[in-house]
């Protein structure tokens, strides 16, 4: 048994408790006189923070000092978050909108062929609700807000480099996956619920300062150019999928890739006018996935 609680734990106890209170309404809209009622029944959230963590914990250790001080927090962090989701639902009643859950603590996983071999992308994601017709895959977390940054044509190429990055590259390929599972079509948005400042409100993905609503590629668009990679949409490693408002990619007119007034032959062009290498000729006569 542990002695003391990490930050990890507590937020996989929180975890826990949501997803138990919101069980009962999987597949279903969620109203706000059912959050009201969740809400009132303090002792049933406690039992459920106490149910995770008699996982990892002695019994004893979570009724004095630091320890109940955390289960404290865990309860405090659950409760918060059920008056801003009345609050949520209350606005979106109004609005002659609703929400519903289509996905509690469930996976999202596509497979990508590279070099003949079958490549399984998968992630685990916390909710997903619709909303006016938008699925928002949610992500809770417990630790400190940061901003998530506005993703535009400057800071793609920051994406592999900079850690601050970490967490849209995560709402992407939840967007992704949940992209290729559902159809190109589906619309959706990409975000975290701040569990620490429940007054906010899912704080989403975007490509562009005002939109936050990303939809699927249309069928036939250009699809993956990066050597032996079959099933994964690109555009020069970009996903994809484009916003509602979309972004201005890298176009492409007549074989050529235009970008920031540099024109440089598509890879299409250069495999027309260059003889392929021996590696290029093993590749193709690799087996596809």
């Amino acid at each position: 048994m542990e002695e003391s609680m990490e930050a990890a734990t507590i937020g996989s106890a929180v975890h826990h408790a949501l997803e138990k209170i919101y069980a009962e309404r999987a597949g279903q809209i969620v109203t706000a006189a059912f959050v009201e009622e969740q809400l009132k029944n303090k002792e049933r959230i406690q039992n459920l923070v106490r149910e995770y963590l008699a996982k990892r914990f002695d019994k004893e250790s979570l009724t004095t000092g630091k320890n109940l001080l955390l289960f404290k927090v865990c309860v405090k962090l659950v409760e918060e978050f059920l008056k801003h989701e009345v609050k949520n639902i209350e606005r979106l009643n109004d609005a002659g909108e609703s929400l519903s859950i289509e996905l509690l603590e469930g996976k999202l996983e596509h497979t990508i062929c590279i070099d003949a071999k079958k490549i399984k992308i998968s992630g685990k994601v916390d909710r997903i609700e619709k909303v006016a017709g938008v699925f928002q895959i949610t992500d809770y977390k417990t630790s400190k807000y940061s901003t998530i940054p506005v993703l535009d044509e400057e800071t793609w190429e920051a994406l592999t480099t900079d850690p601050k990055y970490a967490k849209p590259v995560q709402l992407m390929v939840y967007a992704w996956l949940h992209n290729r599972m559902h159809g190109t079509d589906a619309p959706v948005r990409s975000g975290i619920y701040w569990l620490r400042e429940s007054d906010k409100s899912l704080d989403t993905l975007r490509v562009d300062k005002t939109n936050d609503v990303l939809s699927g590629i249309p069928s036939g668009a250009t699809r993956a150019t990066s050597p032996g990679l079959a099933g994964a949409d690109s555009t020069r490693g970009r996903p994809a999928w484009r916003s509602a408002h979309p972004i201005r990619p890298p176009h492409t007119h007549r074989g050529r890739n235009v970008r920031r007034g540099t024109r440089v032959r598509s890879l299409r062009a250069a495999r027309v006018k260059s003889k392929p290498s021996p590696s290029d000729r093993g590749a193709a006569r690799r087996p596809a996935c």
